[in-house]
């Protein structure tokens, strides 16, 4: 397991923050694994980091079939543990935790 700091535009934070998409679409260029952590911290092309952030477990991986060469799906749970288990935050929290 990995923890990984993720760049993710604002529409898909949204998305994702509120549970109507519960994946990402990501080039594989990180050898994602089931188990990583990802913190997806929301990013504006113009204005950098928002300070909106939310972190997120790897429980499914798809690559292949239906997918761009090198690119992969991966099905993403909030982590167990109530506000620092998976709630958006601001960008004050810390990143340390456990899942």
């Amino acid at each position: 397991m990995k923890k990984r700091k993720l760049k993710i535009q604002p529409e898909f934070f949204s998305a994702v923050a509120s549970g109507r998409k519960p994946f990402e679409i990501r080039k594989n260029d990180r050898s994602y694994q089931v188990g990583d952590v990802l913190l997806l911290r929301e990013w504006e092309s113009i204005d950098g980091y928002t300070g909106r952030e939310i972190r997120k477990v790897v429980v499914y991986i798809h690559g292949g079939l239906g997918m761009a060469d090198g690119y992969v799906c991966l099905g993403l749970e909030s982590p167990a543990g109530g506000e620092e288990g998976g709630r958006c935050t601001t960008a004050k929290k810390l990143w340390a935790f456990s899942v």
